[in-house]
């Protein structure tokens, strides 16, 4: 399940977050922000990579994970990684940064109230994606939008 959508956020029109830090998932009008099902990492580049995660809502770390994911070639799910109790199941704005084998922090801040779930992936080209999914009743593709 989590292939599948990595897979399509591989191949959707995603904008690469660069810089230390971006907003494009932020809609400064919603004040409460999303209720998070679920932070997913993935990578989907062809050489195993340690991600360095963390997710803060409102300010407070509730996610701090160091993660050796495998090559998107390696047999069974060792590429990818969902995290869903540790996420507070109540709206707040999140703020996920990302990196990886020691390269520059990637940021995303997530306050629109339909994003239920973040995907952070290494990309094909070896860089971070942060992906927002918006019906994770339907599994459709995370975009960045």
């Amino acid at each position: 399940m989590l292939r599948r959508r990595y897979l399509l956020l591989s191949t959707a029109a995603v904008t690469v977050l660069s810089g230390c830090q971006a907003s494009v998932l932020s809609n400064e009008t919603t004040p409460n922000g999303p209720t998070l099902e679920a932070v997913g990492v993935g990578n989907l580049h062809s050489e195993p990579h340690t991600l360095h995660l963390r997710v803060e809502r409102n300010d407070e770390l509730v996610l701090e994970k160091k993660l050796a994911l495998d090559s998107l070639q390696a047999e069974g799910d060792s590429n990818e990684a969902e995290f869903r109790s540790v996420i507070p199941d109540e709206p707040g704005r999140y703020e996920v940064s990302a990196s990886f084998d020691g390269r520059e922090k990637q940021t995303a801040e997530i306050t629109d109230e339909s994003v239920c779930r973040v995907d952070v992936l290494v990309g094909e080209n070896g860089r971070i994606r942060i992906g927002s999914v918006r019906d994770c009743e339907n599994d459709t593709p995370p975009t960045t939008d």
